[in-house]
């Protein structure tokens, strides 16, 4: 019953549609890559409905379909279903769109060893569904709430006897004290900030809309004391990967130019820093920076490419 007192009613299937019509209906994705998230949500939806709906999954939550590929079937009274499918359909769409880009993420990131992190800032009322999907998608829950991590941002920092930026390990140890058996961290942006917090070496500590050479330099402070996360600025459209020094076997080879290729499909620009040999040889599209004591040059190597646009990986020496 509504707040005007008006019991609540499909007011339109009511009036057109045979109270004892049977319907079947489906529930498909329209686009490729589609990562299942939401199956068990739209089938608790339809039996809110009407418990006897009959309602079977056929692809269940993390599965991966094809364009028009049938994720659940449901059957029973026509009423019924009209009244709960655009409620299950609006689960199910922002729970696979959900699951689908952490999914993209996580591919894009699993030959380093990185984790996928959600975040806090979901929408209003759906944070349990939501972080269900980034679950499905292959990626990590992070705090749930305020409550079960102590995760001090900018605004925490700035309050904090002042905003002193070299006694964060202070507030680390006031957060330990008060909250023992939370895990701490702290969000940092320059280098300063995170030398005055890995003092007291909190669990995590958060690079925020850090440039990369500063994030680099962070990550390395951090080896063997703190966990580090990368925050704000990061897609998909541009990604850099820093290969660093040394050589390639042939099987690490073959491995790196395929996570290349994989990221740059899409027509997606991937910029690779590498000082490896091997890779040079294998990336066609380079810029070439050369020093001297009183200049700076470079050489740009375009054999294969469109001018206006890149579809394989290139690369900065």
């Amino acid at each position: 019953v509504s707040a005007r007192g008006v019991k609540w009613c499909d007011s339109t299937s009511e009036a057109l549609v045979d109270e004892n019509a049977v319907a079947t209906g489906e529930i498909y994705a329209k686009g490729a890559g589609c990562t299942v998230s939401g199956a068990t949500v739209a089938k608790a939806v339809l039996k809110a409905v009407d418990p006897k709906i009959k309602v079977t999954i056929l692809k269940p939550d993390g599965s991966k379909v094809k364009p028009k590929e049938p994720i659940l079937i449901f059957r029973g009274k026509a009423r019924s279903i009209l009244a709960a499918e655009r409620t299950a359909l609006n689960f199910m769409q922002r729970m696979c769109a959900t699951a689908t880009l952490t999914s993209k993420f996580v591919d894009a990131v699993k030959r380093y060893k990185t984790l996928i992190l959600d975040t806090r800032k979901t929408t209003p009322g759906l944070r349990v569904f939501e972080k269900y999907a980034v679950l499905c998608g292959g990626g990590t829950n992070h705090r749930m709430g305020m409550y079960d991590r102590v995760l001090m941002k900018d605004n925490h920092r700035r309050l904090w006897r002042g905003g002193d930026p070299d006694e964060l390990d202070q507030a680390v140890l006031a957060a330990r004290k008060k909250f023992p058996k939370l895990d701490v961290e702290v969000e940092v942006e320059s280098l300063r900030e995170c030398a005055s917090a890995l003092k007291a070496k909190p669990e995590w500590i958060m690079l925020d809309n850090m440039t990369v050479d500063d994030m680099k330099k962070c990550v390395k402070m951090c080896k063997g004391i703190s966990k580090t996360e990368a925050s704000g600025g990061i897609t998909l459209d541009t990604m850099f990967v820093d290969e660093g020094f040394g050589t390639l076997d042939e099987e690490s080879l073959r491995q790196a130019m395929d996570a290349l290729y994989s990221l740059s499909n899409g027509n997606r620009l991937v910029g690779i820093i590498s000082h490896v040999g091997e890779l040079k040889e294998k990336i066609e599209k380079q810029i070439v920076i050369r020093t001297s004591a009183t200049y700076i040059s470079y050489r740009q190597r375009l054999s294969g490419y469109c001018s206006c646009c890149f579809h394989k990986p290139w690369l900065y020496r």
